[in-house]
């Protein structure tokens, strides 16, 4: 040995010695298949299946045949499955695994998938278990075309449907063709559940393990202020003082940086995560050997945002993908929030949605993304995307949807043919639908906030009708797709009902809700008679119509103090004096034949502005009461509840729009209030005549007279006398006129 070679390692070992580091264990820089490479293509043709470091694997089940190649530079276990079931797990990014047969290859993603032969070899089955997969559709060897199979989903592929024509379908009709489902485990056979049970526990084990070698073999490092501090710097600057060889100072510098690892997962794992962040950048920014931080990035492929030891792995995949593809980074957070939703982490999810929609909408805003060549791929994301978010509760929120608008709009600038934007608007509208349909079974299991629930809803159907009227051809499903919307446009109503809670099942509640507006309808039509000044013929007699109305109240559980007849002829309408149910007292208004409760007040603050049908009275007024109950610190600040207006209000102000409309008046300019009731007067305010001029005023509907109005010239008041509604426009646009002209 050369004098130069000992002296630096003695002064090494005397150094290390010196400070009383001690030892440590460093995470291992071998590739994890270097050890059993040479003996993996032997192991996979005789045992048929293979686990690498504890975490990755492939296994053919009984009685299937593949034929094995391990590709040792794409790191790719290869298979050509004949028949049997295919099991693969790569999570860990161990190594990739395609499984190809003569019409479809299925490759791993960093993802758990079967992919099942059929005993005729003439379809194959797959189910996404972990993480989408790649299925790409073969013929004669060559690439039709791909899709990804959502997590939690299975697609069959029969031979018979793969030809050419596949090759020159988009996304939208190919999924159509190869639509996925979702499957109960019940679905595998038990040998396939077997199989899959044990790779989780193989991963669960390894994770496990490598979290207690580290905590067995902490290292917090030297202080990092203070005293300690100085003499950690002290010691750095004689170190590299005295080492006189190159090579020793390679060997210093890379036994340091293995510190710094060891030293900040200790920190992290403890507790302390300030300091541990300072050490894994000093880690990251001592440019570690690409083999070790492969080894780390795939030790802790379980660490997921909100982790002890996910800095470690952001580092790490910093230094492996410094100038990646947006889309490939983003797949990766992708992954990780399905991750933390099976882990059951919504807050965690929530956070990293937000991080992840944030850095999609950065990539879609700086071009990079505009070239019609990732059509395709921002096509995938958007249906892995839109899949994921319809199927969890936290995610239906305004915000968390806006990010798949951006997406339809990207993908509509780069879809290129009349027919192909046609294509995608429908694929659009039928996701709003999914969507919706979803909305409203979360509601009912409170999963979601009626109130929330309700602007995303709105704003679903207002993004469906616009899709709807941007289709440029007739197609055959757009009747189905109106019909649709104007159910979805009820079932809005319904979930803002009162006795929406009143119901288990949606379905039910949404068809009673139908039955009650079809009354109510009938309602107010005879409310409008009455006040016309239309007379009904009664079929029973005042007393028999009491007598009816008492019993329907008893029937349904609502005390009372008097029943007392409205003066209709009909003898249909009656208030109710002093009602009680549910422990809580109310008045109301009632209608014998359509047994509707109207104009509601409960507690002589809780206001209806809604009918509520009998049957349902005694719950969704006992619920209201118990939602509104506020603690003594909220009751100054919070009132029980806005009053909304009465059906009588409702009916009456129906009753103005239709004059304004019969005058040629646009209804969506103008807003009213009730004035008197009793003397049929009320208050308008809107937009007029093609100067759009703002015009306020009042409106009697028994005479049909303008009165009191105001309108605006050039931002200065001007009156107006009062003049009939038919003449209105006219008279005031010619003053207008006038007045100009001067």
């Amino acid at each position: 040995m050369k004098a130069g070679s000992i002296v630096n390692l003695v002064l090494i070992i005397a150094l290390s010695a010196g400070l009383t580091l001690g030892s440590f264990t460093a995470f291992p820089k071998t590739d994890v298949l270097s050890a059993t490479e040479g003996d993996l293509q032997e192991q996979l043709e005789s045992a048929g299946a293979v686990r690498v470091d504890g975490r990755d694997s492939v296994s053919l089940l009984e009685m299937g045949s593949a034929e094995w190649t391990w590709n040792s530079e794409a790191k790719t276990v290869e298979t050509e499955l004949a028949n049997g079931t295919l099991f693969f797990a790569t999570l860990a990014d161990d190594f990739t695994v395609e499984v190809s047969t003569p019409f479809v290859r299925v490759t791993s993603q960093n993802s758990t998938a079967l992919v099942r032969m059929s005993e005729s070899g003439e379809a194959v089955e797959i189910f996404a278990l972990e993480h989408p997969s790649l299925v790409t559709f073969l013929l004669d060897g060559g690439e039709l075309n791909s899709l990804l199979i959502p997590t939690g989903t299975s697609m069959k592929v029969p031979s018979s449907k793969i030809t050419e024509t596949l090759g020159r379908l988009r996304l939208t009709k190919l999924t159509k063709e190869f639509p996925v489902f979702p499957f109960e485990t019940a679905e595998l056979t038990e040998a396939e559940q077997v199989t899959f049970t044990d790779s989780q526990a193989a991963y669960d084990e390894n994770s496990l393990s490598f979290l207690q070698d580290q905590q067995k073999d902490s290292h917090f490092g030297p202080a990092l202020t203070g005293l300690g501090s100085a003499l950690n710097k002290g010691y750095s600057l004689f170190r590299d003082t005295l080492t006189v060889l190159p090579s020793a100072e390679n060997r210093l510098n890379e036994a340091q940086k293995e510190k710094y690892l060891v030293y900040g997962m200790s920190n992290l794992l403890f507790g302390d995560k300030v300091t541990g962040e300072k050490w894994v950048t000093d880690w990251k920014n001592a440019q570690p050997e690409n083999s070790q931080v492969e080894a780390i990035y795939s030790a802790l492929f379980f660490a997921l945002p909100g982790d002890d030891l996910y800095l470690v792995k952001e580092a790490a995949a910093e230094l492996l993908y410094p100038q990646e593809e947006p889309l490939v980074a983003l797949r990766r957070e992708f992954q990780e929030i399905e991750g933390l939703l099976s882990r059951g982490s919504l807050v965690e999810a929530q956070s990293a949605y937000q991080k992840y929609q944030d850095k999609f909408e950065i990539a879609l805003q700086s071009g990079t993304l505009d070239d019609e060549a990732y059509l395709d791929d921002i096509s995938r994301e958007y249906m892995l995307l839109e899949l994921l978010l319809r199927s969890h509760a936290v995610f239906y929120t305004g915000d968390s949807v806006k990010l798949l608008t951006e997406l339809e709009t990207k993908i509509l600038s780069l879809a290129g043919s009349d027919e192909d934007l046609d294509e995608e608007r429908q694929a659009f509208v039928q996701s709003k639908l999914r969507y919706l349909e979803n909305l409203f079974n979360f509601v009912v299991d409170r999963k979601i906030a009626v109130e929330d629930a309700s602007d995303l809803a709105n704003d679903l159907v207002a993004e469906a009708e616009q899709y709807l009227g941007s289709i440029t051809s007739e197609v055959a499903v757009r009747s189905y797709f109106q019909t649709k919307l104007q159910e979805y446009d009820l079932s809005i109503q319904f979930m803002n009902s009162p006795e929406f809670y009143s119901y288990d099942s949606f379905d039910e509640g949404l068809k009673d809700y139908q039955a009650k507006v079809d009354d109510l309808a009938n309602l107010n039509e005879y409310i409008q008679g009455l006040r016309s000044g239309e007379e009904s013929s009664a079929t029973l007699t005042l007393e028999a119509a009491i007598a009816a109305v008492e019993n329907d109240l008893r029937s349904n559980g609502i005390q009372y103090k008097e029943v007392e007849s409205l003066g209709d002829s009909a003898n249909r309408l009656f208030q109710i004096v002093s009602g009680h149910t549910g422990g809580y007292a109310f008045e109301a208004n009632y209608d014998r034949e359509t047994k509707i409760l109207y104009d509601t007040v409960v507690e002589g603050e809780l206001r209806f502005s809604t009918g509520l049908t009998l049957e349902n009275a005694n719950s969704v007024i006992e619920t209201a009461m118990k939602d509104a109950e506020l603690t003594p610190e909220e009751e100054e600040e919070t009132p029980v509840e806005e009053e909304g207006s009465s059906l009588t209000e409702d009916v009456a102000i129906s009753r103005v729009e239709k004059d304004f409309e019969a005058a040629d008046l646009k209804l969506g300019a103008f807003t009213f209030d009730v004035v008197d009731l009793e003397e049929n007067t009320f208050t308008f305010e809107g937009v007029m005549t093609e100067a759009a001029l703002v015009v306020s005023g009042s409106y009697d509907l028994d005479t049909g007279l303008v009165t009191e109005v105001l309108w605006e010239l050039d931002g200065e008041p001007q009156n107006f006398p009062d003049i009939g509604l038919l003449g209105f426009e006219d008279a005031l646009y010619a003053t207008y006129q006038a007045l100009t002209a001067e």
